[in-house]
């Protein structure tokens, strides 16, 4: 898990606890914790990380030295 995501989840734990969350209260929050991070949305389901993936087409039809997205 990203850093964002555990920082969220303490913190998130935290306000339910009303203090310092202990292990189990983290983890229960993070079960089923949705999230915003950098590049979207992150959901966790069943102990497990999942993202929307990003689709398009690419081109080099653009003012830098790498493929970006066209559509």
């Amino acid at each position: 898990m990203e850093p964002t995501g555990l920082k969220t989840g303490l913190e998130r734990a935290g306000k339910i606890a009303n203090g310092w969350p202990d292990e189990e209260e983290v983890i229960s929050f993070l079960e089923t914790a949705v999230m915003p991070v950098p590049a979207g949305m992150f959901y966790v389901r069943c102990h497990q990380g999942h993202k929307n993936p990003i689709l398009g087409v690419t081109s080099e039809k653009n003012n830098y030295n790498f493929r970006s997205l066209e559509k």
